[in-house]
C-alpha cells in the first residue's frame, strides 16, 4: 500500500537541507505534505504566508508534493490530511534525540502515527536555518544554502 506522509516544519526559510530530505523521500511516498506550522517557542523572519509561497515556488512542477499551512498539533494535520509517516531530517546526534522526543510523544497522541527520521545527506548536513537567517540578515550571499528558486524572495 502505498501511503502518503507529512514533512513539518517552520521552514525560516526552507534550505537545501530541507530540500534534500524532501526530494529523497517523493519516491517512497504516494504524496508528501509539506506542513508549513508556527512553533510558539520561535520569533520567525518570514511570514507563514511567504514561507508557504516559497515552497510552492520550488515545488510547483511536483504533483507528488503539497505545501499546506496549519496552526496546533502536527499529529491533528496527520489525521486531517490521513498521513500515518511522519518525516524528519536529521542532522546530527543532538537532532536525533531531540526528534525521537517528539517521535514518542506524537505516538502517546496518535498510536498510528510513525515517524521516519532521514539522516541528511554530508553536503548539506551543516545547513540551517538559523544559520541562513543571520547570513540574511547580514547581506550575505546564501545561494549555497537555499534552493535557485528562491532567492530573489529572500531579500
Amino acid at each position: 500500500m502505498v501511503k502518503n506522509a507529512l514533512y513539518p516544519g517552520s521552514f525560516d526559510p526552507i534550505t537545501l537541507g530541507h530540500t534534500d530530505v524532501i526530494e529523497r523521500c517523493v519516491p517512497m511516498f504516494g504524496k508528501i505534505y509539506i506542513g508549513v506550522g508556527t512553533n510558539t517557542s520561535k520569533h520567525y523572519h518570514y511570514s507563514k504566508e511567504k514561507r508557504v509561497q516559497m515552497l510552492r515556488e520550488i515545488y510547483k512542477d511536483n504533483s507528488r508534493v503539497e505545501v499546506v499551512s496549519f496552526d496546533g498539533l502536527t499529529v491533528d494535520l496527520c489525521r486531517q490530511l490521513g498521513c500515518e509517516i511522519i518525516i524528519r531530517g536529521v542532522r546530527s546526534t543532538t537532532d536525533m534525540e531531540y526528534e525521537r522526543a517528539i517521535a514518542e510523544s506524537n505516538k502517546k497522541l496518535f498510536s498510528e502515527i510513525e515517524t521516519i527520521l532521514l539522516f541528511s545527506s554530508p553536503e548539506v548536513s551543516s545547513i540551517s536555518s538559523s544559520i541562513v537567517r543571520e547570513l540574511i540578515r547580514n547581506r550575505a550571499d546564501v545561494s549555497r544554502f537555499v534552493p535557485a528558486q528562491i532567492l530573489e524572495m529572500i531579500y
